[in-house]
């Protein structure tokens, strides 16, 4: 549920680098001065007035915020801190409904929209109340075997929810169950692939089976499985940061410079792609794209290790020029 990016081993002659993503925020998460809004509608465009919506940081900490919509269905929270967030929005008679999002401070950041399906009414095994919300607790504070006993026992009576389905899969993948998780994400995959309106989800489902391929080294499936995310939904920066790592692994990086390109395009003040966009035009010789994508990643994220690293290969890059 959170961004999942993929660390991979850079190879090029001048500099060997094998980089860690740093968490962003840890000292600030509950203290920020980051905004977010959004706004939570129906599958028919209707705002949902009362709707509860909770922010819970993805990193370290486990910072979380909570608020209701208005009647219009719009909902803001100030205080965020910079880095990855969950937003999961629920009512009465709808299914829950979240998704990722990276904040940044003292910026406007892009507006968060929610859909909630109805719930329709069950002939019999009505649904164990608090079932749903006991298995997102347990996902939010990583206990993903119980969170995904729970999720299952959900869909064996709600068999049709591909969102909670995509929740366990994400919960197998977690918790190293990949073949599992492929099932899991296998189904949403022919639950929604054939219906225009459910594009996104169809994605998000071919996202998890792209990353539970990559985990377990079979980069062939893993690229095939991005790239068809991202032909069903071309605007999902971590798709595109993830298929970049893939084609940077097997050493195709024209292609990788097209996707890390693309995600840092997508998400301009994410400075991972940035990163890993300067080290890609550099393994292709490509020196003053190299250059300008560090310098920008440097003003991004001017300190900590990835900084120190990003700095003395500008250097390299300048003797090289001479």
């Amino acid at each position: 549920m959170g961004r999942t990016r993929f660390p991979f081993r850079i190879f090029f002659v001048i500099v060997i680098l094998i980089g860690s993503v740093p968490v962003r925020g840890l000292d600030q998460v509950g203290q920020g001065k980051g905004r977010l809004t959004g706004v939570v509608t129906d599958d028919g465009g209707e705002p949902i007035s009362g709707a509860k919506v909770v922010l819970r940081f993805l990193g370290k900490g486990q910072a979380s915020f909570e608020t209701t919509t208005d009647k219009s269905g719009r909902w803001s929270i100030l205080g965020l801190g910079t880095g990855d967030w969950n937003v999961m929005a629920s009512a009465d008679g709808y299914d829950s409904a979240n998704r990722d999002c990276f904040v940044r401070q003292l910026y406007d950041n892009p507006r968060v929209p929610l859909v909630l399906a109805k719930i329709q009414p069950l002939k019999q095994d009505p649904r164990p109340a608090g079932l749903l919300e006991k298995a997102n607790d347990f996902f939010y504070v990583k206990k993903y075997g119980e969170a995904a006993a729970a999720y299952q026992e959900y869909l064996r009576l709600n068999p049709d929810d591909v969102m909670v389905r995509l929740s366990a899969g994400d919960c197998y993948r977690e918790n190293g169950e990949f073949q599992k998780g492929i099932e899991q994400f296998q189904k949403v995959v022919e639950m929604t692939s054939k219906d225009p309106l459910s594009k996104e989800i169809a994605a998000r489902g071919l996202t998890g089976l792209g990353e539970c391929y990559f985990k377990t080294g079979d980069l062939e499936k893993a690229e095939s499985y991005f790239r068809s995310s991202i032909e069903k939904s071309a605007e999902n920066e971590v798709v595109a940061y993830n298929l970049g790592e893939v084609c940077f692994s097997l050493r195709k990086v024209d292609e990788a410079i097209r996707y890390y390109a693309l995600a840092a395009r997508l998400s301009p003040y994410w400075s991972d792609p940035l990163y890993k966009l300067g080290y890609a035009y550099l393994n292709s010789s490509q020196y003053e794209k190299a250059k300008e994508a560090l310098q920008k990643f440097l003003t991004l994220e001017p300190i900590g290790i990835r900084a120190v690293k990003a700095k003395k290969t500008l250097e390299d890059i300048e003797k090289i020029k001479k």
